[in-house]
This record gives structure tokens, C-alpha cells and sequence, in this order.
């Protein structure tokens, strides 16, 4: 029952914290490339955020699991999440780059973390049986998705009630100065003139509310539930793996680049590139040129809280259908969705009044993440067994 209990609290513990960092981050991310949209630096920096993860993935990741492992180091990414909306109250360029740099390098290790912590939490609760410690993974990792995307929802969906009823008291929802000529798939990436609907920005106190909020959801709570209510969880190598010994020869990032040479690995490459361009693409080219230049800032909150209450929806739904229904047709039809609604994207003009059409995208949208974010992690739990930390650090 001991057992039991700590492994429950374990479970809870990693969903809490990571709904907490994503209260810090994706509220705060969604938002980026509109708050910041004065020569592209909310862009900019978006763009340091991913390409330092991909760094830290590769090179600090497996360092920081091997020297800190997984409760420090989930708890460190937590900080990092925390000192980078707390860079956001000062958005200048010498400010935000390095902090969104020092986002990625600690995003890569706290992701890592939480994979390996609740697969091996699978792993000890399922004991011998390899086919239930798949179902429990993809079942852990499915609750941790939704805790992340309702975190998301609510914290969104509050910012835009502020937001809305700021602008509607102002009387700026009515303005007759929109454009949707350099709106959707025709954004050139110009600034928008800020006489247009799109670019109303709120008032600086509501900004610096919001941000505090976010900035002590990563400097404060998460560390303080991580210290108190989570264990060091090692990964269970003995359990998967008897050629242990040789691997703990080698450097672990070595480790880690070698891993790349697995063909189940390199197969998946594609996959996982994929899935971060077009979660970068949802939440900075899809709030920045559809939702903020047709219809504002404080629309942005909406759609992004209508994306992650389904992601969450669809994430613990399609983590039950698991047991009944193949990860290639899981994968077949949300590839079919996103492309589709890729298509759509490019050939709609998007005008100022057709809200709808923007919540539909965000749904298909929050289908693909959670079926590729989920059936690609359980992907590599299956396929990469003896390089179980290697393999979720990629």
C-alpha cells in the first residue's frame, strides 16, 4: 500500500508541475508574437527558445539527467520557465534573447525528466509485464499532456476575459480601420500599422499582473511541489536492459549521439521535427497572422484555450483507445487532419468577423498534437528500451 501511495503522489506530483510550467510558458508563448511584435522580437526570441532546445536535447540533457537526476532537474527547468516570463516585464532584445536561450537549454532536460519519471513509474507498477508498462506510459504521459493543455485553457482563457473587457470598454472591438490584406498565409511578416485592429495592445498593469502570475508559477510553486512531494525516480535499466554495464562506460551524451545511429530512432527524427515546426507554427504564425491580425490580441487568449481544453480532451481519450486501436491508424488520422487543414490554411482569406473558422483550425490542430505527441513518445518507450533516457532526450 506503501507502494502504492508514493506512487500516486509521484504521478500527481510530475501532472502539477508540469500544469504549472505550463502556466508559465505556454500561456505566456501563445502570446509572444503579438505582445512583442515590435521588430519580429517575439518571433525572435520563439526562435532562440527552439533552436536552444534543440542544443540542449543533444548535449545537456543527458548531462543533467545523469549528474542531477530527474527530480533537480525538472525542478531546474521549472526555474527556467519562471526567469523567462519573468523577462518579459523588460522586453528588449538583450533581455528576452538570452532568456529564451536559457528557456530552451532548461526545457530540453525538464522534458526529458518527466518522460523518464513516468516510465519508469509505469515500469515499477507494472513489474514483468512489457505490454502493460506500454499501456500504463502512453496512459501517465496522456494525463500529463492534459494537465499541461488545462493549465493552458484556463490561464488563456482568463487573459482573454480580461482583454475583452478592457477593449469592449474602450470601444475598440467596433474599429472600422482593418485591413485583411496582409492577414493569414498573404503576412509578409511587416508590422501591422497599429491604427489596425489587430495590434490594440492592453493596458501595461493588466500585462504586468499576468506576468507575475506566470513568473511565480516557475520561480515559486512548481519548485516548492517538486522539492516536497516528488522522489528522485532512477530509471529502472534492470528491468529492460542487461547490457547496463557497458553502456555506464560511456559519456553520457556520447551515449546519447550514438543513440542516433538506432534505425528506430533515426525514423522517428522526422517525426519529432515535424511536430515541433507545426506546434511552433500553431502558436506563433497561427495566433500572430490569423487571430491577432483579424481579430486582436485579446481573441488570441480564445482560440489558444479552445486548442488546449481539446488537445486535453483528445489526449486522454485517444490514451484509453490505445489498448483498442493501432498507433498507425492513430498517427494515419492526424496526419490526414493537419495536412488538411494545412491546405486550408494557405487558401483562406481570413476577414475580420469569422471567428468560427479559427476555433474549427484550433481543434484539428489540438487533435494532431495529441495524438503525435503522445504515440511518438511511446513511440521511442517502445522501440529504444536500452536507451531509455537517450531516446526521450531526442
Amino acid at each position: 500500500m506503501a507502494f502504492v501511495g508514493r506512487h500516486t503522489v509521484n504521478v500527481v506530483a510530475v501532472c502539477v508541475v508540469s500544469g504549472l510550467n505550463s502556466l508559465s510558458f505556454s500561456s505566456l508563448q501563445s502570446l509572444q508574437s503579438s505582445l512583442n511584435d515590435s521588430k519580429g522580437l517575439g518571433l525572435a526570441s520563439l526562435s532562440c527558445f527552439y533552436a536552444a532546445l534543440t542544443v540542449s536535447c543533444l548535449l545537456i540533457s543527458p548531462v543533467m539527467l545523469q549528474k542531477l537526476g530527474t527530480k533537480k532537474t525538472l525542478i531546474l527547468g521549472s526555474v527556467a520557465y519562471g526567469l523567462n516570463a519573468a523577462s518579459n516585464f523588460y522586453p528588449k532584445f538583450f533581455i528576452l534573447i538570452p532568456s529564451a536561450i536559457l528557456c530552451g537549454l532548461g526545457t530540453g532536460p525538464s522534458w526529458a525528466a518527466i518522460s523518464t519519471m513516468l516510465n519508469t513509474l509505469a515500469v515499477n507498477k507494472a513489474g514483468l509485464r512489457s505490454s502493460l508498462a506500454e499501456v500504463l506510459t502512453s496512459r501517465y504521459m496522456a494525463f500529463q499532456n492534459a494537465s499541461w493543455q488545462i493549465s493552458n485553457t484556463v490561464a488563456t482563457f482568463v487573459l482573454s476575459q480580461v482583454l475583452t473587457r478592457h477593449v469592449s470598454e474602450e470601444g475598440l472591438l467596433d474599429s472600422s480601420n482593418f485591413s485583411s490584406s496582409c492577414c493569414g498565409a498573404r503576412d509578409c511578416g511587416a508590422e501591422i500599422p497599429e491604427e489596425t485592429i489587430g495590434t490594440l495592445r492592453p493596458p501595461e498593469v493588466l500585462i504586468r499582473i499576468f506576468l507575475g502570475v506566470f513568473a511565480a508559477s516557475g520561480l515559486i510553486l512548481a519548485p516548492l511541489i517538486g522539492l516536497f512531494f516528488m522522489d528522485n525516480v532512477k530509471p529502472c535499466y534492470h528491468h529492460v536492459s542487461a547490457n547496463l554495464s557497458a553502456e555506464q562506460k560511456q559519456s553520457n551524451w556520447l551515449a546519447t549521439l550514438h543513440a542516433l545511429r538506432e534505425p528506430h530512432l533515426l525514423m522517428l527524427m522526422p517525426f519529432a521535427v515535424f511536430i515541433g515546426a507545426y506546434y511552433s507554427f500553431v502558436v506563433g504564425d497561427f495566433t500572430k497572422s490569423f487571430v491577432s491580425c483579424t481579430q486582436g490580441v485579446h481573441d488570441v487568449g480564445y482560440i489558444i484555450a479552445v486548442f488546449a481544453a481539446s488537445d486535453a480532451i483528445f489526449t486522454i481519450i485517444f490514451g484509453l483507445l490505445r489498448q483498442y486501436v493501432s498507433r498507425l491508424v492513430m498517427l494515419t488520422v492526424a496526419a490526414t487532419l493537419i495536412e488538411g487543414a494545412f491546405v486550408f490554411s494557405v487558401l483562406w482569406d481570413p476577414e475580420e468577423r469569422q471567428r468560427w473558422h479559427l476555433f474549427v483550425l484550433a481543434v484539428v490542430w489540438s487533435v494532431g498534437d495529441a495524438v503525435w505527441q503522445m504515440q511518438i513518445r511511446g513511440t521511442c518507450h517502445v522501440c529504444s528500451c536500452p536507451q531509455l533516457v537517450c531516446a526521450y532526450v531526442h
